[in-house]
């Protein structure tokens, strides 16, 4: 386990922004893009490697941009 704790926290910003961006790109797997975020969002409290708030910051962040990286996709392609 990690001496200081990151806020906010960086993998489940990750995989939030790559959860929504994959959620518009290929619609049909949306289920697992989320289970798999969720996973790893939950897991980092779990393994005592940041506290909630970090998580819950990184999952804020992450979805911010993941809308902002979506965005030109669904105008571009009409997707989502």
């Amino acid at each position: 386990a990690p001496t200081t704790y990151s806020m906010p926290s960086a993998h489940t910003s990750m995989a939030m922004v790559g959860a929504s961006t994959m959620s518009v790109i290929e619609p049909n797997l949306v289920p697992l893009w989320w289970a798999i975020a969720v996973g790893l969002a939950t897991s980092r409290v779990m393994l005592g490697m940041h506290y909630l708030f970090d998580v819950l910051a990184g999952a804020a962040l992450g979805l911010a941009c993941g809308v902002f990286v979506a965005a030109p996709i669904v105008r571009s392609v009409g997707v989502g």
